[in-house]
């Protein structure tokens, strides 16, 4: 999702407020997630399922942070 909406990333990096900047690597997990959740057609039905979730949104948001800081930096 960064890497498509760039220009986004350096419209949020302008404004160098941190808050901004974790509204839109928050944002971008949440989206992230709810495409994880439909490839897991909405349900979770064991505890394996939830794992598999956990750690695939989780490194979803580590990704996010260190693409959009990334491209921040490189349209700054």
């Amino acid at each position: 999702a960064p890497w498509a909406t760039f220009f986004v990333v350096g419209w949020i990096a302008r404004f160098e407020k941190n808050a901004a900047g974790a509204a839109l690597v928050l944002a971008y997990t949440v989206i992230e997630a709810l495409l994880l959740a439909w490839l897991f057609e909405w349900r979770l039905p064991g505890s394996t399922a939830w794992s598999f979730f956990a750690v695939g949104t989780l490194v979803a948001g580590v990704y996010n942070l260190l693409v959009c800081d990334w491209i921040a930096e490189k349209l700054a």
